[in-house]
């Protein structure tokens, strides 16, 4: 059930130990805001921290009504918390940024002026450099936007994060996604509607360490790929065809070229690399089939998405999953 519009514009902003992060975020988020309307809230997604994070956000929320905040009751990920918030957020627009500052909250004027202009239901906030970033990070990085391009029909923009503006409609067609397995950047490009890219500057963290490790990317690069791409699939069964063709022609060219010789052969130089290579071939046609199926598993057991621990501020709407 679609939210009802309570404010002009909402800013969704997930966090995971940022206690350190979070005044000044919601300090700089505040002012960027006021320049837009003034009716506006904040809602701030503790994605189970183990610090005071928590503590914060209800303090920001005693100052100020319009903070609000969501408490997951454990770690649930980056994009399950950001689903979170919008399935709280309230606003005719809602922004999704990050409270690590690396992305400018004062951006949101100019995002904001873009989709009034161009009457757009998504602005893309496209990093022209990105500081303090690894070559390790940058190249992994455009590796996968080249690979989710090759085996899906998504062409998110390059350098493009969940840092962006939505219209209410594309944040209700979002919430009406069931998917477990939430990978935000295509869903959001799969809705259609006008999206245009705005270009930035990305600048190092404030404070603190990123919380996307490398297991965290693979899993990250995983979903995005299987939520919407059969690709790989129909790719293992083309590689099969071809593999099991190749070996029958380089079996039968030595049994050729060893009788057209004279020369006898072991049949262990044929079959002990034929099994080696077939065997490795079908784990990996197995475990591509197998990551599909594990997704059909845990998608029809229906769980919700996230649960809540807290809320400070919300009154949750239809569909919003709370514990009672």
């Amino acid at each position: 059930m679609e939210n009802r519009v309570k404010n002009e514009l909402s800013i969704v902003a997930p966090c995971l130990n940022e206690e350190k992060l979070v005044p000044e975020f919601l300090s700089r988020a505040r002012a960027a805001a006021a320049k837009i309307t003034d009716r506006w809230e904040i809602i701030m997604v503790d994605d189970g921290s183990s610090d005071s994070t928590w503590d914060t956000i209800r303090e920001q929320h005693r100052q100020d009504g319009r903070i609000k905040g969501v408490r997951l009751s454990k770690n649930h990920g980056h994009q399950t918390a950001l689903t979170a918030g919008l399935k709280a957020s309230g606003g005719a627009r809602v922004l999704v940024i990050d409270s690590d500052l690396q992305d400018p909250p004062e951006l949101m004027w100019e995002m904001n002026r873009l989709m009034t202009e161009t009457k757009a239901e998504v602005v893309h906030a496209v990093r022209r450099t990105r500081e303090g970033e690894t070559w390790f990070k940058l190249f992994t990085a455009a590796s996968f936007y080249w690979l989710l391009g090759f085996l899906s029909d998504l062409r998110i923009p390059k350098n493009s994060g969940d840092f962006k503006l939505m219209s209410r409609r594309v944040v209700n067609a979002i919430n009406q996604m069931p998917e477990g397995h939430r990978y935000l950047r295509g869903m959001i490009y799969s809705v259609g509607f006008q999206q245009v890219t705005l270009e930035y500057e990305r600048k190092q963290r404030a404070k603190g360490k990123s919380k996307f490790g490398l297991f965290r990317m693979l899993r990250f690069a995983l979903d995005g790929i299987t939520s919407f791409s059969m690709k790989p699939l129909r790719m293992a069964t083309l590689v099969g065809f071809f593999t099991g063709i190749s070996g029958l022609v380089w079996a039968t060219s030595i049994v050729i070229w060893s009788s057209s010789q004279g020369q006898s052969f072991s049949s262990l130089s044929i079959f002990v690399p034929l099994f080696l290579f077939f065997s490795g071939l079908q784990l990996t046609v197995a475990g591509i089939m197998g990551e599909y199926v594990g997704r059909i598993f845990e998608q029809v057991k229906q769980r919700p998405l996230f649960i809540i621990d807290e809320c400070v501020g919300i009154e949750p709407p239809l569909g919003f999953d709370q514990t009672t």
